[in-house]
């Protein structure tokens, strides 16, 4: 008999139509090998031959794919997960832990002034000055006299003006009469200006029995008193009654003047040396961090000395608590010429300096000093006074920290965000579906820290497929020095996962910002402390899956079939048996295509009973996992021109839907490695023959 044929298929093709519904299923593709050749039977009219009887698993279809494994856990024993994990950008302290820049001032008076002792002073009144008719040495009867009288005590030549701070000045008159005398008020004025010093009122009179001596005191507080001084005062005797008196030689009153238990408020002299001035003070940092040791990364540091005294100084300044890079306190002297102000010492790079805290223990937020202020002595007369002052003018400028330890106050700064994909093999490619729902997936932050404060986080997570995009807040806290793990369930994750209803995310973003010491505790931070972390992703395919669609073409291989022979063929059936195993029920629609890509054949073909071939599901248990598998069968036929057109072009797009329970359903599609399907597949050939 003529036209019999030998057909060719490459079983392949057949394979891959199960392929794509198993890549559907576990959303990844995979690659399998299949018999190369089928050589058909001989036959005359009626052609039957087999094409295709092979199990296929789960198992080899994810041995390639190193993000899908499958679960060991008993209760999910084989389910399968995709899996990954991606780290997010390190961030280091770097310069985002500062004291801000601050400047101190500090200004001490040079307190009690020291001058050379003042010894007493005197002035005499002679009789013959103020009583008329009485000479010393001259026995006379002594007239009733009241007169003013002016006599200059002996010059003083400790100082050339000086006012006093407190003090008393004791003042005895001694009365070189054989009569009664009174002072009835007086006056102490200076010499040169005519300034009163001291002063009396005429109703204190002082009483001097004759012969004797009385003694008063008066208050130096506030006084000014020049080298110079003179009495003015009134002078009274009731006199000798008409008696005649010996007049002793000499004869009038004596007036002794002593500064007692004197200080110093204002002195024009020759200084003697002074006492050091003792300063004992701080430099506050800032009001709210308190410091155990902090290590200067830059910065620079000024002081500037000002005098305002009339006198040269050395100043010694000691900052007690600030070591230099070799870890040798801080200390300085200078020479300041009289009314020097904005003498300056610049120190352009603190760099590896420290501050410590001065007791073991204690947190401070101040720069202790001290400072020895010494006068210059000098051959020539200056004027100081006591509140005349020094000062210091202390700055650090540009400060950035390379560590501290201690209570630092709560420090903002930017995360580096982070961007990293997000890849499910060939379903973003292959796979359209109206709607896909995750049930339990897991995506964990985990943070390691290494500084030494806890931390609170200002965070947010971006999710984007390039149409659309959604973010949760992560407004999360972590202790100090250590790694934390955090569920983004808890934070709302996975309904922004399955709020993506048209195509799933591909790309996520990590960005934010932290603070440092939150709570405002005590610990310790350096530059190089630093935040890294990586987020763990594990999606179980446990899937509600609504409208899915998957598509792909594969090649037929006719090139063993004549077209003598293809002229020969009537009808062509083609069988398809499966025996799921996997836990969805399919559909199934194809199209043969030309060279181009142009769709020729439905296949189904229109006129077939069914448009589509439908995969049964096998039965699940509760937990959604195969009990049983579901066997299927379905013929599709060929005629005429159809026939041919499958036989003459080797190219097949097929599109698998998913029948798979609603989105909300209690029952959704679960994989495991365990799960395959049975496919046999075999075709049928009706031929035309010629009658002899």
């Amino acid at each position: 008999m003529s036209n019999i044929f030998k057909y060719k298929f490459f079983a392949e093709k057949y394979k891959k139509i199960f392929f794509l519904f198993f890549l559907a299923a576990i959303i990844f593709s995979g690659c399998i090998d299949f018999p190369k050749e089928i050589v058909l039977p001989r036959y005359n009219v009626t052609l039957s031959f087999p094409i295709s009887d092979t199990t296929y698993t789960l198992t080899k279809a994810i041995e390639n794919d190193s993000n899908i494994v499958a679960s060991d856990d008993p209760a999910t024993l084989g389910l399968l997960y995709y899996v990954t994990s991606e780290k997010i950008s390190t961030v280091t302290v770097g310069e985002s832990i500062k004291i801000e820049s601050f400047t101190g001032n500090f200004s001490q008076s040079i307190g009690d002034i020291t001058i050379e002792e003042i010894p007493p002073i005197y002035a005499t009144i002679p009789v013959e000055q103020w009583i008329p008719g009485v000479i010393s040495g001259v026995s006379s009867t002594v007239p009733e006299t009241s007169a003013e009288t002016i006599t200059n005590f002996n010059a003083i030549e400790q100082f050339e003006s000086v006012t006093f701070g407190r003090g008393e000045i004791f003042i005895k008159v001694y009365n070189n009469l054989p009569v009664n005398t009174e002072i009835r008020g007086f006056r102490l004025v200076n010499v040169d200006d005519g300034s009163i010093f001291l002063e009396r009122s005429a109703s204190d009179v002082v009483f001097i029995a004759p012969f004797d001596s009385a003694s008063i005191s008066l208050d130096l507080a506030g006084h000014t008193a020049h080298s110079s001084l003179r009495f003015i005062g009134t002078m009274y005797t009731p006199g000798s009654n008409g008696a005649v008196e010996d007049i002793p030689f000499q004869a009038g009153t004596l007036i002794a003047a002593e500064m007692r238990n004197y200080s110093v408020s204002n002195v024009r002299a020759v200084l003697p040396p002074q006492e050091p001035v003792l300063i004992d003070s701080v430099f506050v940092i800032d009001d709210s961090t308190f410091i155990d040791k902090a290590v200067f990364e830059q910065g620079s540091m000024k002081l500037v000395f000002n005098s305002f005294i009339d006198v040269d100084l050395v100043v010694s300044l000691e900052l007690k608590n600030l070591f230099n890079a070799q870890g040798q306190v801080y200390t300085t002297q200078i020479n300041l010429a009289r009314g020097e102000t904005n003498q300056t010492v610049n120190i352009p790079s603190i760099a590896g300096w420290e501050i410590r805290s001065q007791n073991q223990g204690e947190l401070s937020n101040e720069i202790a000093f001290g400072a020895t202020v010494t006068v210059v002595t000098s051959d020539e007369a200056r004027e100081i006074s006591s509140v005349d002052s020094v000062s210091v003018h202390f700055a650090l400028s540009n400060i950035v920290l390379k560590s501290i330890s201690g209570k630092v106050k709560p420090t903002s700064f930017a995360l580096e965000e982070s961007t990293f994909g997000f890849d499910l093999g060939d379903l973003k490619d292959n796979f359209t579906y109206d709607s896909l729902r995750f049930n339990d997936p897991e995506f964990i932050l985990n943070l390691n820290s290494t500084i030494g404060f806890g931390l609170s986080f200002n965070a947010r997570l971006n999710a984007s497929n390039g149409i659309a995009e959604s973010s949760i807040n992560l407004p999360i806290t972590m202790p100090a020095n250590g790694i934390t793990s955090f569920n983004l369930a808890d934070y709302g994750f996975t309904e922004m996962l399955n709020g993506f209803t048209i195509q799933l995310p591909d790309s996520f973003r990590f960005s934010g910002s932290t603070v440092i010491n939150p709570d405002y505790s005590t610990g310790d931070v350096s530059k190089n402390d630093s935040i890294s972390g990586w987020l763990d992703m594990s999606f179980p395919f446990d899937l509600g899956i609504a409208g899915g669609t998957f598509v792909d073409t594969f090649d037929v291989d006719s090139s063993g079939i004549s077209e003598d022979d293809i002229k020969s063929v009537k009808s062509l059936e083609l069988t398809l048996e499966f025996e799921n195993g996997i836990p969805v029920e399919l559909s199934f629609v194809g199209y043969a295509l030309d060279e181009d890509g142009n769709a020729l054949l439905r296949i189904p073909p229109s006129y077939n009973a069914a448009d589509k071939i439908t995969i049964a599901a096998p039965s699940v248990n509760g937990q959604g996992f195969v009990i049983s598998p579901a066997n299927s069968k379905t013929v599709i036929a060929f005629t005429g021109e159809d026939a041919k057109t499958f036989l003459r072009n080797n190219r097949i797009t097929a599109t698998i839907k998913f029948l798979t329970p609603p989105i909300n359903s209690n029952n959704p599609v679960k994989f495991r490695v365990s799960d395959n399907v049975r496919l046999k597949l075999y075709a049928k050939a009706i031929l035309k023959v010629n009658s002899d």
